[in-house]
């Protein structure tokens, strides 16, 4: 390690740091130069700089957003307790997918290959889907029992989406 940073990443987190800094808010555009010559920048392995240094703070926090909204969709398996069915499993399975995904964004991001692109954007759906399948069945559930109305989420997350 150096400093925060592993030893093989320096050549390419901290110029992509510096670089970050030039336009912080919006970043340089969705657009990643690499350069020629003396003026050659590595990719920077990481999806989070990635973010930062094309699209900026603002780029960065929108894709914050849809991931903790995501994450917290990906929660909703614990709402039906031990009733679990294959959706609940489904989306447990999900969760941990989504989160170890995050968690390896840190060390190589997902832009710099073909696919994988829409393999996070895939998980995203699938798990809004699956998400509303279960709230749907819960709410199902509780409508067929007599004088019990379905449970009130904490917050909501939109068009009728519910938070777990």
């Amino acid at each position: 390690m150096v400093g925060m940073v592993p030893e093989t990443r320096t050549m390419t987190w901290w110029p992509s740091i510096l670089k970050s800094m030039e336009h912080p808010i919006v970043g340089h555009g969705p657009y990643f130069e690499v350069g020629a010559g003396l003026t050659f920048q590595f990719w920077p392995h990481n999806a989070y700089l990635y973010y930062l240094q094309t699209i900026g703070l603002i780029g960065l926090g929108a894709f914050m957003w849809i991931m903790t909204r995501v994450t917290k969709m990906s929660l909703g398996f614990r709402a039906q307790g031990k009733k679990r069915d294959n959706l609940g499993d489904l989306l447990a399975l999900l969760h941990v997918s989504l989160v170890t995904f995050a968690i390896q964004q840190m060390r190589s991001d997902h832009q710099n290959s073909d696919y994988y692109p829409y393999h996070l954007w895939f998980i995203f759906g699938v798990i809004t889907v699956t998400y509303r399948l279960v709230r749907m069945r819960i709410d199902q559930a509780a409508a067929a029992l007599p004088g019990l109305a379905p449970p009130e989420p904490a917050e909501s997350l939109g068009r009728g989406v519910r938070a777990p």
